[in-house]
């Protein structure tokens, strides 16, 4: 019966890119959106995501496996409603999490077996983070900025996040270091960046999205930014 029909969250994982196995989550209130995995460090999985009530998110939720067959009981983020995104860099998993008021964390753990987790104010309560990367000593997250209605980076050191130096405004402008076809970027006007990552050099990758004028139509285009 339609009626009586329910979404689960599922893993899917594989050794070769030909054959699968799906672990499905049992509870059908968690949604994942986002996994990560230590591979210098204690070779976890983690997937982080949120807890539904009435089609509302309640809380943050992370749940981390070894092997990807058993997987931990959900550790529950009580103030933060929704985890978008995870990555992990030198040894530290750090995911974006965001509260019922649009304050955004970096939600972070140097040890994931015991999978208990620590909240780093990011000062940033004005749009939208969507993804985040790890690179020289720094975590890195991409997102829009409602208010300048423009594509923002806001980012913290390890020592910041792990409370060895005191938090500053970690909030950067395009146009201060990411470059597109080797030229200096100013403000995406409409802008907003989806995704980042980082490669072997450290250097930072992102790309995004932005709302252009061609012909007087308003148009979807997407660009690519880099930071070295």
């Amino acid at each position: 019966d339609p009626q009586n029909s329910i979404t689960r969250t599922y893993i899917r994982y594989s050794s070769n890119g030909h054959n699968w196995t799906d672990y499905t989550i049992n509870d059908p209130n968690i949604v994942l959106n986002a996994l990560s995995y230590d591979n210098s460090g204690t070779g976890t999985y983690v997937a982080v995501g949120n807890y539904i009530i009435d089609s509302k998110d309640t809380s943050g939720c992370i749940i981390t496996s070894s092997n990807l067959v058993s997987w931990s009981q959900p550790a529950y983020i009580s103030n933060l409603t929704n985890l978008s995104a995870i990555t992990n860099g030198d040894n530290i998993f750090v995911a974006i999490g965001k509260d019922g008021s649009g304050n955004y964390y970096f939600v972070n753990n140097s040890d994931p077996i015991i999978n208990e987790w620590s909240l780093f104010d990011i000062s940033f309560n004005n749009g939208i983070l969507n993804s985040v990367a790890y690179s020289n000593n720094v975590f890195w997250a991409v997102g829009a900025d409602y208010t300048l209605n423009t594509d923002c980076i806001v980012y913290a050191s390890i020592s910041q996040i792990l409370g060895e130096t005191s938090n500053q405004n970690n909030y950067l402008n395009l146009n201060l270091s990411f470059k597109q076809d080797g030229n200096l970027l100013s403000f995406k006007q409409n802008g907003n960046l989806l995704s980042i990552t980082s490669d072997i050099s450290h250097n930072l990758i992102a790309v995004g999205s932005y709302n252009d004028v061609i012909d007087g139509n308003s148009i979807s285009t997407g660009y690519s930014a880099y930071y070295d």
